[in-house]
């Protein structure tokens, strides 16, 4: 994509480049060939309108087609270089949910216990006003998990929790 981006931008520049040197090209043949004499002649009846014989002036209406032809030409070197497809947005790495799955899975735990700090993260947030960003947090703090814990809330499964604690206690083995 990108490759074919760059041979358009530079075949787009090429072109425009050689129009010009063509261009200053012709003209400058063209002002070489005639003389003084001649120049003056041709800008006096240029402005007073009249044309040299054997020629006719350029009506409006080729003016006009060339014109076009040109914007179509530039309009058609813009649409193929816009064509090319957006680069797609590089993709959250840190997401908490997948960061939160991942340490549960290498922690080991189950899905009651999650959903018992997250009840407890819930009930923190409530009593004390200050939002715990991932419950995983009561884990590395054990004073916010027994602050948590004194609410005596209902729906607090002690069981879970004093197994969860035992297991986090626990020496790693080596």
């Amino acid at each position: 994509m990108m490759l074919s981006r760059t041979i358009t931008t530079r075949l787009s520049r090429w072109l425009a480049s050689g129009t010009a040197m063509l261009a200053t090209a012709g003209a400058s043949v063209a002002l070489a060939a005639d003389s003084a004499q001649d120049k003056l002649q041709s800008l006096f009846d240029g402005v007073a309108g009249k044309t040299a014989p054997g020629t006719e002036a350029p009506s409006s209406t080729h003016l006009l087609a060339f014109t076009m032809l040109g914007l179509g030409v530039i309009s058609i070197l813009v649409w193929h270089n816009n064509r090319q497809p957006k680069p797609k947005k590089v993709r959250q790495v840190n997401h908490s949910r997948k960061l939160m799955k991942q340490i549960t899975r290498q922690i080991g735990l189950a899905g009651d216990e999650v959903r018992q700090l997250k009840l407890l993260a819930d009930i923190h947030q409530r009593t004390s006003g200050q939002p715990l960003q991932n419950p995983l947090t009561l884990l590395l703090c054990p004073s916010l998990l027994t602050h948590s814990l004194e609410s005596n809330d209902v729906k607090i499964d002690r069981t879970v929790i004093s197994r969860l604690a035992r297991r986090i206690s626990q020496k790693p083995k080596a």
